[in-house]
């Protein structure tokens, strides 16, 4: 203020009638006569032959458009929405009165107000509010298809990984079990751990590799010992593909895995219908069983693996098509665009009734799809010892990119490309999806 030559003076009350020209009746003929819609309506009421349709719904009183309607209570004068007002309209009845559903809403706004497709209005209204996507459920079907995984061609092709624990400490200071379950035969392997670092996890599956061969691909959760550096070293030397998704005595557990693992193997497995031992070798393992042996003289009969295998992938491959059917009933399809903002659910372990349902917003910047395919065409081999270097943090772990899906981890040298690189190796289609109609309303 100092900058200018300006004088202040006092306006006194009597002289603000100038701000405030218009009265309250003629703010809302102004407000409905800016919509063209409301406006078509009244001229047709108005007019000397007016519809008879327009008559029964609308009324005009002191050029003010109303909707008659009928209640519960008897019939009712609503006054008509511009479009202009039905965004705070919405912000009123939701946003500032406890987010409440489409349901609710609508009947506290109809109580006053009319405006054509107030439902479905409503409900983009909601779907698009930040607070109920953080904190409210979504109902019906999720979103999410089950993906089934190929039990592979061959035992030991593809093995599920994980670790049990921690016990109560063996004599031999083991606290942890690694559980290695081949996906087609489902035979189990068992090694007894003192931690669960992935140098430990490394040289278990070296050993497990001696007597069963290399996997071409591993199952795991995303703990730590499987997302190390020195895991992912050990799978880029052995050509290795990576999907990440009380025992009876304390003291002496770690001497009982042995007898665990073969009580496993001879076990009936539901979905192969046999033992995981004899879908591996072709015959049952005999168990000494006292005298419970002299009541049988049965010879356990040999089968060929690979025909009992070949039957296995069958049956498998349908129940796994009946599983995924029975899933995806009460499923969605969902495809996720780049720039999307998404709500990953939040799992606390704790009471959530008053928490957020879901962490974000997150921005969806590519397809997961796009990057392993990318890693693919790249190689891994072709990467250099400077760019490992510089994909690793300061405690030798690897960064990778966070995503929501349980697929391949890719290092974050090889992410650094433009939007550009990823649309070249993947063809896209040329329709471009229209938006509804109806969103053209939603101002």
């Amino acid at each position: 203020m100092q900058e200018f030559d300006v004088e202040v003076r006092h306006r006194a009350a009597n002289r603000l009638e100038v701000f405030t020209t218009l009265t309250e009746e003629q703010y809302i003929k102004s407000m409905q006569y800016s919509d063209s819609e409301i406006m078509g309506i009244i001229k047709s009421l108005e007019g000397p032959t007016p519809s008879k349709l327009l008559l029964n719904n609308y009324n005009v009183i002191n050029g003010v458009l109303y909707r008659r309607v009928q209640t519960a209570a008897g019939p009712r004068q609503l006054w008509v929405v511009p479009k202009c007002m039905r965004k705070s309209l919405a912000i009123k009845f939701h946003d500032l009165s406890g987010h409440f559903a489409v349901d609710r809403t609508y009947a506290k706004i109809t109580e006053q107000y009319y405006f054509p497709r107030m439902r479905r209005y409503l409900r983009v209204h909601i779907g698009m509010c930040p607070e109920c996507a953080l904190y409210k459920k979504s109902r019906g079907k999720q979103a999410g298809m089950l993906h089934p995984i190929s039990p592979g061609d061959r035992p030991f092709e593809t093995i599920n990984i994980d670790h049990l624990g921690s016990f109560p400490k063996s004599t031999k200071g083991n606290a942890y079990i690694l559980i290695l379950v081949d996906n087609l035969t489902k035979f189990v392997k068992l090694f007894a751990s003192k931690t669960v670092q992935s140098t430990v996890v490394v040289n278990q599956l070296k050993s497990f590799a001696l007597n069963y061969g290399l996997p071409k691909r591993i199952i795991t959760d995303r703990g730590t010992s499987f997302q190390s550096e020195h895991f992912w070293q050990y799978r880029k030397a052995n050509g290795i593909q990576h999907h990440p998704v009380a025992l009876k005595t304390e003291a002496t557990w770690n001497k009982q895995l042995a007898e665990l693992e073969l009580v496993l193997n001879t076990s009936i497995n539901q979905t192969i219908g046999v033992s995981p031992f004899y879908a591996l070798y072709g015959f049952d393992a005999v168990i000494r069983d006292g005298l419970l042996d002299t009541l049988t003289t049965l010879t356990p009969a040999y089968q060929q693996p690979a025909e009992i295998q070949q039957q296995i992938r069958k049956d498998i491959a349908e129940k796994q098509a009946q599983w995924k059917e029975r899933h995806d009933q009460h499923r969605k399809s969902q495809t996720l665009s780049i720039g999307e903002i998404v709500y990953p659910p939040v799992s606390t372990g704790t009471s959530t009734k008053l928490q957020p349902k879901y962490r974000g917003p997150m921005i969806v910047t590519t397809h997961t799809l796009a990057l392993k395919r990318f890693a693919k065409d790249q190689g891994e081999d072709s990467e250099t010892d400077q760019s490992d270097q510089e994909g690793q943090n300061s405690d030798g772990t690897e960064e990778r990119t966070v995503t929501t899906t349980m697929a391949e981890p890719v290092r974050s040298d090889s992410l650094a490309l433009s939007a550009a690189d990823i649309k070249s190796n993947h063809r896209t289609s040329g329709r471009k999806v229209k938006k509804p109609a109806y969103l053209k309303d939603y101002n």
